[in-house]
């Protein structure tokens, strides 16, 4: 267990000679849940890393969610902070929560136990688990301080997904060039787009967009419920390799890869098990088609480096309308899904396959943020700065997948796409017109 926590860019931070059997199976804790998140993580490994007997784990502990709970009990004071920032100091906000991301990401403890959260809200759990429902209420509850400032929910829950999207981009994900940006330069130009987005809400109530009302086909609800019936109308005429892709996208976009039997992907078909293998020889080979062909049709979205000869406004909504469509419309939003499920909750033995999911999302993210002309894919020049700047825009919707698909926090959940692209595009406008680099302009100053 430890070694492979270390595989995923986990470390203990235990210091060495510690002889206390508390601490030990404390530390030890920390890089488990941190690695695996809490289904993945078993007390007999972490008792094994501490060089204890099991039944220590209880004798301090109680049981393993008591133990998963002390474990993230750490990061509680800054999530109260960051509310705090919002609700209180919006004229400082971007500095303010900056400056609390980076300490929690500085201190080893706060840093594994964000991790452990993220890894168990990306693990599929079953109908009713508790703990998973645990994580997430208390997790939905730091969230919900959007309601305090009516007017700017949307906004204040923009703000939490550029967070979120960042640390996911960073630290889950290691997407670069947020990954190995220096982490001043980091702060200074996330602070400066969180702080547009506190100053420059979108002038649009949650539930009173111009688009299409619940329930249509844009209507909220990335969660699972919003597409799990997507194959009942398949006419049993169709091809078995067909319907057996069709529930393997359903399943892998709401279990992942780790989740997702084969067993059950046949009783949903309809079929006799060994029809799978017969027709994509392993799952890895099914999820792999899963893939491709979802990104397939991400490849026909033009970068936003193709869209600087237009005027800003209506490239910004179109791009944006773009990016949202990648978590909205099939069968590119189960793809990427998938792979952020898959990517961001690893197992042993699947190594290889993390690896070409991540690099599966880096090759897709440069390209629509028109990233990769930094490898000479489209012959526009950026700034370091503002390169940077378009990945923390696009970390915003990753945030926003995690917020509206996992947690299912109101009033983001229940926004219609048009409401979502009027929140979202101002910040790509901004971008595009060289707000950013003119607001960075006092910094090297």
């Amino acid at each position: 267990m430890n070694g492979s926590a270390t595989r995923h860019g986990v470390e203990s931070h235990g210091a060495p000679g510690r002889d206390d059997a508390r601490t030990r199976i404390l530390d030890a804790a920390r890089v488990a849940f941190a690695a695996y998140g809490y289904s993945g993580a078993s007390l007999r490994s972490i008792a094994a890393t501490a060089g204890v007997d099991v039944a220590l784990t209880a004798y301090y502990f109680g049981n393993k969610h008591a133990l998963y709970r002390e474990v993230t009990s750490v990061i509680e004071g800054a999530t109260t902070e960051l509310a705090d920032v919002v609700t209180r100091h919006r004229p400082e906000a971007g500095v303010r929560s900056t400056r609390v991301i980076s300490e929690s990401l500085h201190d080893e403890a706060s840093r594994l136990a964000i991790l452990s959260v993220v890894r168990t809200l990306f693990t599929p759990a079953g109908a009713g688990d508790p703990v998973h429902a645990d994580v997430v209420d208390r997790t939905r509850e730091f969230y919900a301080y959007a309601w305090s400032n009516p007017g700017t929910e949307l906004a204040d829950q923009a703000f939490a997904a550029m967070i979120t999207g960042i640390f996911l981009a960073r630290d889950v994900l290691g997407q670069d060039p947020i990954a190995s940006a220096d982490h001043i330069r980091l702060g200074k130009v996330l602070a400066l787009q969180l702080q547009e987005i506190v100053d420059h809400p979108a002038d649009i109530q949650p539930g009173h967009g111009t688009g299409p009302a619940a329930g249509g086909a844009d209507a909220p609800g990335w969660a699972p419920s919003s597409f799990a019936g997507m194959a009942a109308g398949v006419d049993g005429r169709r091809d078995m390799r067909v319907r057996i892709l069709d529930a393997a996208r359903r399943s892998f976009a709401t279990l992942g890869y780790h989740g997702t039997a084969l067993r059950a992907l046949a009783d949903e078909v309809g079929c006799n098990v060994a029809l799978i293998p017969y027709h994509y020889g392993n799952k890895a080979r099914l999820f792999r088609a899963v893939v491709e062909q979802g990104l397939e049709s991400a490849a026909t979205l033009r970068p936003v480096a193709e869209l600087d000869g237009g005027r800003a406004e209506d490239e910004a909504h179109d791009l944006t309308r773009a990016i949202l469509d990648l978590f909205l419309d099939e069968p590119v939003a189960s793809a990427v899904r998938a792979i952020l499920l898959t990517a961001a909750a690893p197992r042993d033995g699947h190594e290889d396959l993390r690896r070409e999911l991540l690099v599966r999302m880096q090759t897709m993210s440069d390209r629509v943020l028109g990233l990769d002309d930094a490898h000479g894919g489209t012959g526009v020049t950026r700034t370091p700065d503002a390169t940077l700047g378009y990945q923390i825009f696009g970390c915003m919707f990753m945030g926003v997948y995690v917020l509206r698909s996992i947690l299912k926090v109101e009033p983001l959940a229940s926004a219609t796409k048009e409401e979502l692209v009027a929140l979202l595009a101002p910040r790509l406008e901004w971008l595009l017109v060289g707000g950013l680099e003119r607001a960075l302009a006092p910094c090297r100053g």
